[in-house]
């Protein structure tokens, strides 16, 4: 004998749940019947702050209730930006709104709304824009070769930031190597790709007396080459696989505790975005090459069939240098 929980959902209605259904191996369980109740959406549009429509906005709304579980609700604006979502409980929602380039909208209590609320009117104000100008770290000279992507790290009146590891954004040529993007210091992170740099990835802020403009010093990329042999042959089509490796962050950190990411006593040097995980396939003599580093250390692992993996640990990458 079981017991299980059901639950229904259809858009438009309430949702409902039966807990403690007993259910007999090799019976069928009879009489478990749900009356779904309709119940009204909450409707409206996503204009800017000349009042145009804005649309692909993706709105959700989030339930204010003290249930350990619930769906967050989703839509996205259409071409006159108007949105509907079909909540599944009887409750009051928290709308929030985001859209790339312009302030988003985070659910609190100015944006609640009962199901039934129609003729809503969500304004997202444009982000502000930045100037931001990449130039060598040695020379000072500009970079004009390079991909720049602002994102949304933190959410407003929020403390929740994203953990994800942001993708570049396509290199390109930016003569002077500046580029123009819509940035906001309190709640915008950005990446910066550049050949023969180290990837790079910070918060947004403007330089010191000057509103509106930052400055990216890039460091010439390192290099880490090497060769797969075992038992003094060449171990043919090797698969290389390069982490960001843990170091210790205080004098005498105990080896114990390195898998313990609540210590504080060992970390990475590399922020998640330069330090994030290359693969690479050996040539046939067992050699291989990673370019493009950025300074920091590094975990590198080969894997062959039919054979052990092979780890090397601490493998320290300089700006500029090679690593043989």
């Amino acid at each position: 004998m079981l017991f299980r929980s059901l639950e229904v959902r259809l858009k438009g209605y309430l949702t409902r749940r039966r807990e403690g259904v007993e259910v007999r191996v090799g019976e069928m369980t009879e009489g478990v019947d749900f009356a779904l109740e309709a119940i009204e959406g909450i409707s409206g549009r996503v204009v800017d702050e000349q009042g145009q429509p804005l649309a692909g906005v993706r709105v959700e709304a989030r339930p204010v209730i003290s249930a350990s579980s619930y769906r967050v609700l989703g839509a996205t604006s259409k071409e006159d930006g108007a949105f509907e979502l079909f909540p599944e409980r009887d409750a009051p929602h928290d709308l929030s709104a985001e859209l790339e380039g312009f302030e988003g909208i985070v659910g609190t209590d100015r944006h609640r709304h009962e199901p039934g609320d129609a003729g809503i009117e969500l304004v997202l104000p444009r982000s502000p824009e930045g100037s931001f100008r990449v130039v060598d770290a040695a020379s000072r000279e500009p970079v004009e070769r390079f991909g720049l992507k602002v994102f949304r790290v933190r959410k407003r009146g929020s403390n929740a930031s994203r953990s994800t590891q942001e993708e570049p954004a396509r290199v390109e040529d930016h003569p002077g190597g500046v580029v123009v993007l819509p940035a906001d210091p309190r709640w915008d992170s950005l990446t910066v790709v550049a050949p023969g740099y180290g990837e790079k990835r910070k918060m947004v802020r403007w330089d010191e007396g000057a509103e509106g403009q930052m400055t990216l010093s890039l460091e010439a990329a390192g290099v880490l080459r090497g060769r797969v042999v075992v038992g003094g042959e060449a171990v043919s089509d090797p698969i290389i696989r390069l982490v960001a490796d843990r170091i210790p962050r205080v004098p005498d950190a105990d080896p114990a505790l390195e898998d313990d990411p609540f210590s504080g006593a060992w970390g990475t040097d590399l922020d998640p975005f330069a330090g994030r995980m290359r693969r690479a396939a050996g040539r046939e003599d067992g050699g291989f090459e990673f370019a493009g580093l950025a300074a920091g250390t590094y975990e590198l692992t080969v894997t062959s069939p039919g054979r052990a993996s092979l780890t090397r640990e601490r493998l320290v990458v300089t700006s500029g240098g090679v690593l043989r």
